[in-house]
């Protein structure tokens, strides 16, 4: 068994404000591997490099407990469209990290709107966030029409929800990372 000053660490955190950042800490004597889902954030260390892995095995959708009944078909189409943006945009960005907003018109009036996030880990190359981003997408369809839903990989994560989960001011452009923007 290796001492505890002979195993390397190494220490990623995916977060989204910079209250957790202040929060998150790198801790010492650090012994084996883990991997920390928070609500908004994962915290991930092991005893062997990691930076360029960007999916492994076991990796699913984490789907929220209540669907939503009314306007689903809206809200299912509009988490799908945003999802899809953002797994083309994302990796086109400097730092690897969008957050956007979708409004969709519903059936029977009024208008349905949903909230996502993607970031991958800036160690991944583009194309490795790429792919990690289409493994996170395929894995949220199973949670339609979920009023939310996360896809965490060792490489990137991807979040929707029907509730904002961030300030409106920290959304992305997306349209000049995707094919009608260029």
């Amino acid at each position: 068994m290796k001492r505890k000053e002979e195993i390397k660490v190494t220490f990623i955190a995916y977060v989204w404000s910079m209250e957790e950042r202040k929060k998150i800490r790198k801790k010492e004597n650090i012994c084996g591997e883990e991997n920390i889902f928070f609500h908004v954030s994962l915290i991930k260390y092991e005893s062997n490099g990691f930076f360029d892995q960007t999916t492994l095995p076991g990796n699913v959708g984490l789907c929220g407990k209540q669907t939503v009944p009314r306007s689903a078909a809206a809200f299912t189409t509009a988490v799908e469209q945003m999802l899809s943006d953002l797994r083309v945009a994302t990796p086109k960005i400097n730092g690897f990290f969008a957050a956007a907003a979708e409004e969709k018109a519903a059936v029977g009036g009024g208008n349905v709107t949903v909230y996502g996030v993607a970031q991958c880990a800036r160690t991944v190359s583009s194309s490795g966030c790429l792919n990690c981003l289409q493994v996170a997408y395929a894995n949220l369809q199973s949670c339609l029409p979920d009023a939310e839903g996360r896809a965490v990989d060792a490489g990137c994560f991807l979040r929707y929800s029907n509730t904002s989960f961030f300030a409106d001011n920290q959304t992305t452009n997306l349209d000049p990372f995707l094919n009608n923007g260029q």
